[in-house]
């Protein structure tokens, strides 16, 4: 689609000749206009893209004011095309706002760059204003999110905004069941449209369109909405019109769907589809929260019938429980039947009076139970010997927590009678002594193994018979016991295969001769280690026989006694694996507390909308939450937790100097912008939050990344950067078109008419030698003066526009020569101090420096009363630098414009067009320093 411009111009041949210019570049002149309430009008009805505006016009209105109303009330941009360039025709047209203005006459090429640029300026700006509604709409939707609690305002609401904030036609959401059932709606929108679409889903029916989102996880997006939604029951009475729908689900859990119809060309916009989804996402968390406090109401009520659960489970415990006041003189408040009848009363009536003070045995225990429990909080354990009703004293042990509440305190506690436990306890520490006492007496070695290959137990006899350091067994470990062993054996290879031969089939017996490189022989007898007919280790039973190999016949008379032996050791060990089970399920018993303990953490960790990460003081990634992967599209399965730039989000080396200084306790969080990859190849950036957790115990500590995701922010901060990279590119292309205009002008000036003027000149000085004095050669004299005034303003002219010093003798030269030029003429002493010129400073670059140092010594001579001017052109690091100073009689840098007026303006606005920046210092009676300054490094 070609681009529309209207021509506001009052001489026609002028604007009949830029309408031929205009439609040769491919343009589309869709009037011209004379006068600017013509103007006005033809805008209104025909809505150019462009406006190309002369300032001065027919009528009551010039260019200036109707650039003013256009720019106001139509939003249409506007280049001026003017002949003026006075300092106060140049101030009026400022306040226009104007996206170019063109001095006539001018090119043709000229007039392209300025429509260009304009025309893209404008988009850009249109651009922004998108951007600025869509935020707007999101941030309303937001608010109404956090304040709203019922899903049924939630929904009519969001639609609501939508509608108004958006300028979509119609907005609707269903919520829906786990069946896909339809449970409540909204729609709003034109009323004929959106009654149409509410009463279709107050039967429980849902558009062709919302079916099908709920047949996929992304969204749906029909730009030709009649084909598939028929008939006007669903609102689609416009072929104009697309539609979007998406479903509300968080978490894999579907709560509704969200529909909108919208004009066809917002259906194409990506960014459009990106905030519509990112809507659908905040309305969604919404409703899971509104569903976790339905869920949290509900947990109150089954927390109540878990008080009545647990007052029934206290009355039927076999263990005595009991509440009690704090302090030496305590009093019972509550005790359950075990309580009573384990002290020997006969109702619990009867047993609070008493208080537990006269209860104990021995009153130092007494002291320090009270005192343990004020202290710590609780007790744990500690065994009691306690007084019965007639007297009778019994061992219990006790459990007490202090519960400190805001209007009382109280403890409360379990009493275990355990006297049938000591007198088992008793019972097996006997059979234990006496199974070690056999352990030892034994000229065997014992080796005990678990099916961990963890040695269990194991006598002196067994080290001294293989020769074994206690510091090898100290570590219970097996397999360290192997490697000491093997260098003493004839066949070590031999000995390892059969262990490990027994170690997988563990139901295996085995008997074998080892034979030593030493000549030791030793018997090896291995069996199966049971506990309740389940194998949990090995015993190995080592006997040295190498004096029965010297006198088998001796040896033969202990076999009985021998085989005996082996049968009460076995029974030993038996039980001794009782002992060993009943550890065993105690540490069962404490991991279980600790997984507990874990899951009711690991419920927060992944349900935080977030990225969360769990690293250890080495940066190692320990664990990540779900919402990590949808910021970089990695499962938990693809997860490398060794590797410490894994996820890099929350890990580089600027991360790696943090990390130290949290763990050397320098800092105790730290926030840093960082970039990363998704899976998918595309980059991720993340505001991280990162702070220190303590572990276990005081020297271990973690660190925990909060994430938020920012890539959209830095996406729209490289679109900005992009375009003002653009603007530099067309303004330093402008800047050499210029130039080489001025330069061709010069050239047919010098060329062409300086040379018929010479000639000129030449031909009535020859004419004047053949005339004699009188009134006719006085008047060739006069003309002749005439001429080489106007020869000379041709000359000056030719080096104004072409710079020729500048191309043929360099910039310092130049500068030298543009020093003694104003010298001459306006008697300003000029100092010249320039070093070299970068390398990589362009042509346009060079060329606006020298035309900067000539306009600002032309202000200086007008407006400073300046005597001495000094010019320094110069490298400072990796940027070049301008300075252009004066001792004349300065000004206030806050009145900049009202003193210098548009030619300061102009040079900031094109050295900022060239990359570069530029800095006025200046006081009154202080002179004036100019610096203008280019970077010489690579942009980044």
């Amino acid at each position: 689609m070609s681009v529309r411009v209207l021509i506001v111009e009052d001489e026609w041949l002028v604007a009949q000749g830029i309408k031929e210019s205009l439609i040769d570049l491919g343009y589309e002149v869709v009037g011209m206009a004379v006068s600017g309430a013509e103007t006005l009008q033809l805008a209104a009805e025909q809505r150019p893209d462009l406006v190309l505006m002369d300032i001065l016009l027919q009528g009551d209105l010039d260019g200036i004011e109707v650039a003013a109303r256009l720019r106001q009330e139509l939003q249409i941009p506007v280049i001026f095309l003017t002949a003026y360039a006075d300092p106060t025709t140049l101030g009026r047209a400022k306040v226009a706002e104007p996206y170019g203005y063109i001095l006539k006459p001018f090119e043709v090429r000229e007039l392209h760059s300025a429509i260009e640029i304009a025309l893209y300026k404008t988009q850009t700006e249109k651009r922004l204003q998108h951007l600025n509604r869509v935020l707007r709409a999101i941030r309303n939707v937001n608010q109404l999110i956090v304040t709203e609690k019922d899903p049924h305002c939630l929904i009519q609401q969001a639609c609501q905004l939508l509608v108004e904030g958006r300028g979509y036609f119609i907005a609707w959401i269903a919520l829906l069941d786990d069946q896909n059932r339809l449970t409540a709606s909204a729609a709003v929108g034109a009323p004929d449209d959106a009654g149409q679409v509410q009463q279709q889903l107050a039967q429980g029916e849902l558009p062709p369109c919302g079916r099908l989102a709920l047949e996929q996880t992304g969204p749906v997006i029909l730009e030709n909405v009649a084909d598939h939604c028929t008939g006007g029951s669903w609102g689609y009475s416009s072929g104009e019109r697309a539609a979007m729908v998406t479903r509300l689900a968080h978490q894999e859990a579907c709560f509704g769907l969200l529909g909108v119809q919208i004009p066809m060309a917002l259906a194409r916009d990506e960014e459009e589809q990106a905030l519509f989804l990112e809507l659908a996402a905040d309305l969604s968390f919404a409703l899971y929260k509104m569903e976790l406090e339905t869920r949290e109401q509900e947990a109150l009520k089954a927390l109540t019938i878990s008080e009545e659960r647990y007052r029934s489970l206290v009355e039927n415990l076999p263990v005595g429980v009991y509440q009690r006041t704090p302090g030496g003189k305590n009093r019972l408040l509550m005790v359950n039947p075990a309580f009573v009848a384990m002290f020997g009363y006969d109702s619990p009536e009867e047993c609070l009076p008493q208080g537990t003070w006269p209860n104990y045995a021995n009153p130092r225990q007494r002291r320090k139970f009270n005192d343990l429990l004020l202290q710590e909080g609780r007790v744990t354990g500690m065994e009691l010997t306690l007084l019965k009703k007639d007297g009778t004293p019994f061992t219990a042990r006790v459990w007490a927590q202090l519960h400190q509440l805001p209007e009382c305190s109280y403890v409360e506690g379990i009493v275990l009678d355990i006297t049938p436990q000591q007198q088992a306890r008793a019972a097996l520490e006997k059979s234990l002594s006496l199974y070690r006492t056999t352990l030892e007496s034994t000229a065997d070695g014992i080796l005990v193994i678990d099916r961990q290959g963890r040695i269990v137990s194991y006598n002196q006899r067994f080290l001294k018979m293989w020769r074994i350091p206690e510091n090898i067994v100290h570590h219970r470990n097996d397999s360290e016991l192997l490697d000491f062993v093997l260098d003493q054996l004839a066949d070590p290879q031999g000995f390892l295969e059969k262990v490990r031969e027994l170690y997988v089939h563990p139901e295996a017996e085995s008997f074998d001769i080892i034979p030593f490189q030493d000549g030791r022989v030793f018997e090896r007898l291995s069996l199966p280690q049971y506990l309740d007919k389940q194998i949990i280790g090995r015993v190995w039973n080592f006997r040295d026989i190498t004096s029965r190999v010297q006198a088998e016949t001796e040896l033969q008379r202990y076999r009985d006694h021998l085989e005996q032996l082996v049968t009460e050791r076995t029974a030993a060990l038996v039980e001794v694996n009782a002992e060993l089970n009943r550890v065993i399920a105690e540490h069962e018993k404490t991991e279980k507390a600790l997984r507990d303990s874990e899951a009711r953490f690991r419920t927060i960790f992944e349900e935080a909308p977030i990225g969360i990460t769990l690293r250890d003081p080495q940066g190692r990634l320990l664990a990540s939450n779900p919402a990590m992967e949808k910021i970089l599209g990695f499962p938990p399965t693809e997860y490398r937790f060794n590797d410490s730039a894994f996820l890099q989000l929350d890990y580089s080396p600027q991360f790696q100097t943090y990390y130290q200084e949290l763990g050397a306790g320098l800092r105790k969080d730290f926030i840093l912008e960082n970039r990363a990859v998704h899976k998918d190849g595309h980059p991720v950036w993340g505001r991280v939050h990162v702070s220190k957790i303590k572990g276990k115990d005081e020297h271990s500590w973690f660190a925990l990344s909060l994430i938020e995701d920012i890539t959209r922010e830095k996406e729209v901060q490289a679109e900005i950067a992009a375009y003002q990279e653009r603007l530099r590119a067309l303004a330093a292309e402008l800047t050499m078109t210029e130039e080489r205009e001025r330069r061709r002008l010069a050239s047919d000036l010098h060329d062409n008419i300086g040379q018929v003027l010479a000639l000129l000149q030449i031909k009535l000085g020859s004419l004047r030698r053949d005339l004699p004095s009188g009134e006719m050669a006085a008047e060739l004299d006069e003309a002749r003066t005439l001429l080489a005034q106007i020869i000379g303003a041709t000359r000056s002219l030719t080096l104004e526009m072409g710079l020729p010093v500048l191309h043929e003798l360099g910039f310092e030269s130049g500068l030298e020569w543009l020093g003694e030029k104003f010298q001459e003429q306006y008697g300003l002493k000029v100092e010249v101090n320039c070093e070299p010129l970068p390398a990589s400073l362009s042509p346009a670059q060079i060329t606006f420096l020298f035309r900067a140092v000539r306009e600002l010594l032309t202000n200086v001579t007008k407006h400073a009363c300046a005597e001495q001017v000094m010019i320094e052109v110069k490298t400072e690091g990796d940027s070049f630098v301008l300075r252009v100073a004066d001792d004349g009689v300065g000004f206030k840098v806050s009145k900049l414009t009202e003193v210098a007026g548009f030619g300061l303006f102009s040079i900031a606005e094109r050295v900022s067009n060239q990359g570069g920046k530029m800095e006025v210092i200046s006081a009154p009676d202080q002179g004036t320093m100019v610096a203008i300054t280019f970077s010489l490094s690579e942009p980044a």
